[in-house]
């Protein structure tokens, strides 16, 4: 992107009269538009368990940025770590927490793709108090909760 500019050839010798002795041309330089060969996969964890979201680039130089439900992921986060490995980019996040579920999304500057994070509790339990009921030979009571 630097070298974008307008570049001018003079002509110093042997020039005939009357003839031009330069010539001028305009250079944009854009950036290469680095796409993914794979996509991300879902992750499944429990809380406090670590999980690794990986992807492959078509080129070794293809910068990436990481978000989650749409914000920019801190690398100073001491939990994440991002790599970057030849072709292959890679992000993981140490003990999940609750907070960290939603949307995982890997961007370059041109191509984008996106998987769930889901995490479950470490305990989950459930405490159901029944007061006040009165049940008959064919009421059935039942409760389930998914966390």
């Amino acid at each position: 992107m630097e070298d974008t500019g307008c570049y001018t050839c003079v002509i110093e010798e042997f020039v005939k009269p009357g003839e031009d002795n330069e010539s001028s041309a305009l250079l944009q330089v854009e950036e290469y538009p680095h796409k993914f060969t794979s996509q991300l996969k879902g992750q499944n964890v429990i809380e406090k368990d670590e999980c690794t979201f990986e992807i492959d680039c078509e080129a070794e130089d293809a910068e990436v940025t990481w978000y989650q439900n749409g914000k920019a992921i801190s690398i100073d986060d001491p939990r994440v770590i991002i790599v970057k490995k030849g072709k292959k980019r890679k992000i993981t996040i140490k003990s999940c927490k609750m907070s960290d579920a939603g949307e995982i999304t890997v961007k370059t500057n041109v191509d984008s793709s996106s998987a769930d994070l889901c995490v479950t509790c470490e305990y989950s339990y459930c405490i159901l108090s029944l007061v006040n009921y009165t049940l008959n030979r064919l009421t059935c009571l039942a409760y389930s909760k998914d966390l």
